[in-house]
């Protein structure tokens, strides 16, 4: 067996997912970071050494609600017109999108990803990893329920329709139906479970001031949560919705650009979570900017979105509730290329190293809330043991983060599992190759008996491929 590879970085500025130091040296042996300092950390002999040219080495980015499968052109009520293969070959080209920006961990707020997930996980498509929700959890005329006007409920006659048949929402009312569904997407592999807790802009027949579910309903996907050692996260806009939320036991709460004061103290006495949204927010539901698709009504929703945000930032700061980093960009190519410009949205609102936080170890705790439903390990920060997922970029976060807007030019080294996917430093070591799978085990030849092993060795030369034997 080899040697285990160490990786040295050195000549960085090191933030570590809390801080901002102005020195540092890190090693990476395997896939986990071996040791970190400031000073005085001996680079073993044989290591191979990136010189980082006095850029900034950073854990690599966690982005917390984003839909990998939704970044189709056209609205969601579309989906009925796609086979899910197309849906399924969009999230692949979705997944390398984000690490290429450099996120190699990705939280899905909604959507079949399971498949997406595991061919990642096993190295056949370039990706973040994935903490799937599966479908998400609405009520009937919920946000989630895409149905036309005129299609009858699945329950009442109708067929059920395109987005619960791909996986992407369920609609489920009463605690039985809610306790059913739950179990269903953690069946299905979800780390964590995701609720409609109010109306939305997308969706028509759902007032952005309604109530997802009663507080029996969200009790009973939490409970079920937590019978797996997870939580669940909610799609909520106003005071009422997400204090009936967080009553029942929601510990992240996803938009909430129209709380009041007494919600975000709310949050920070139950310890929740904001996995809030900038750039949607500020640029797409600006009244200049809201997509022809949002007429009537939801455009009316998207504008008061717009207007609440400000406020929003105001109150979290106010009650020091905890921030994560999202875009929750879907339903246009035009609208999900434009992620990367969250950084500079919210460069407008919050602290430029406050922003690098909430991308890396506060998204962090958010995720791992997920407990042993983590296959992966600690994430988010650069410290002893934690997985080498790490991104070198240009400039100084102190003053300014807009340039990871531009992700290209900015991030010059991206690392995920102690692997490169990315690396244009001049005269350092070169990307590491794809990991796809071979089709037959590695311990094939150990396993074969004699005569099997001369069927095969004869095979594979007839097919003039050389194993070595």
């Amino acid at each position: 067996m080899s040697a285990q590879r160490i990786i040295a970085f050195d000549n960085i500025q090191l933030f570590d997912g809390r801080a901002l130091h102005p020195a540092g040296r890190v090693l990476v042996a395997g896939t986990r970071i071996e040791a970190v300092a400031t000073e005085g950390l001996e680079i073993p002999e044989g290591a191979i050494v990136i010189d980082g040219g006095g850029r900034v080495l950073s854990p690599a980015f966690i982005a917390t609600h984003e839909h990998l499968l939704w970044s189709f052109n056209g609205s969601i009520t579309t989906l009925d017109e796609m086979h899910w293969s197309y849906v399924g070959a969009l999230g692949v080209v979705m997944a390398r999108r984000w690490l290429d920006w450099g996120f190699t961990t990705v939280r899905s707020a909604g959507g079949a990803d399971i498949g997406l997930k595991k061919a990642i996980d096993e190295g056949f498509v370039p990706g973040p990893r994935v903490f799937p929700s599966m479908a998400t959890l609405t009520s009937t005329g919920g946000h989630g329920d895409w149905r036309h006007f005129a299609d009858p409920h699945p329950h009442f006659g109708g067929a059920r329709p395109p987005f619960e048949t791909l996986g992407h929402t369920i609609m489920a009312d009463g605690v039985a139906d809610i306790t059913r569904a739950a179990r269903e997407q953690m069946r299905q592999g979800a780390t964590q479970l995701k609720l409609m807790g109010s109306g939305g802009i997308s969706s028509v027949f759902d007032p952005i001031d309604m109530h997802g579910f009663t507080e029996e309903e969200y009790r009973a996907a939490v409970a079920v949560a937590e019978q797996y050692g997870t939580y669940c996260m909610a799609h909520t806009y106003m005071p009422h919705t997400t204090q009936r939320c967080l009553k029942a036991g929601v510990r992240s709460i996803e938009h909430a650009m129209l709380c009041d004061e007494d919600t975000f103290k709310m949050m920070a006495d139950y310890g929740a979570y904001l996995s809030t949204q900038a750039y949607p927010a500020v640029v797409t539901c600006a009244p200049e900017n809201v997509p022809p698709m949002l007429t009537g009504d939801r455009r009316e929703k998207a504008i008061r979105v717009h207007n609440g945000f400000a406020t929003m930032v105001e109150l979290s700061k106010k009650h020091n509730v905890t921030v994560t980093w999202s875009t929750d960009v879907c339903q246009g190519q035009s609208i999900v290329l434009a992620a990367p410009q969250e950084w500079t949205v919210r460069s407008t609102y919050w602290e430029p190293l406050d922003i690098l936080r909430q991308a890396t170890s506060n998204a962090a705790e958010l995720v791992e809330l997920c407990g042993t439903r983590n296959p992966y390990g600690k994430l988010g920060v650069i410290e002893k043991g934690a997985l080498a997922d790490l991104v070198l970029f240009e400039g100084d976060p102190s003053k300014d983060i807009t340039m990871l807007s531009d992700p290209k030019e900015s991030i010059r080294l991206i690392m995920k599992d102690g692997r490169l996917h990315k690396n244009n430093l001049e005269g350092s070591m070169a990307v590491d190759e794809s990991d796809v799978p071979e089709m037959l085990p590695s311990d094939i030849l150990e396993r074969l008996s004699g005569k099997q092993l001369e069927s095969l060795a004869a095979y594979l030369q007839n097919a003039k491929l050389d194993i070595g034997v």
